[in-house]
């Protein structure tokens, strides 16, 4: 999963200066906010119940996806820049994609990746 999570994220900056650096800061950062006390990552699937009628799914969970509009954000698109330029720049500004956002919302148990995937389908 940290392998599709970071795909979209091969052409910022930091990635291209350091693939492998990049990679176990990302690892890093994920270990902190969504693994257990001994490091590990639990993935949840759905599970089924009289609520949902044995889906494993009730109500709707949101993803986002937010571009903020900093400077550098303002300036490529001034400049007309490409949209692949523009989704580098805000990445490195510290947008997260709708994809990834789902793949956050997995590691906290909310939703499964079965499921961002059928909404995130480029």
């Amino acid at each position: 999963m940290l392998d599709e999570y970071s795909t979209e994220l091969v052409n910022t900056v930091t990635w291209k200066k350091d693939p492998a650096a990049a990679m176990k800061a990302l690892y890093a950062e994920w270990r902190k906010l969504f693994a257990d006390d001994k490091g590990q990552f639990t993935i949840y699937g759905p599970v089924g119940c009289e609520k949902c009628s044995g889906t494993g799914y009730r109500g709707r969970v949101g993803l986002h996806e937010l571009l903020i509009g900093t400077d550098p954000v303002k300036k490529a698109i001034q400049e007309h820049a490409r949209v692949a330029e523009l989704l580098a720049i805000a990445l490195d500004e510290g947008m997260h994609t709708l994809k990834q956002d789902g793949m956050e919302k997995v590691l906290q148990g909310v939703t499964d990746m079965h499921q961002v995937r059928a909404v995130c389908i480029k």
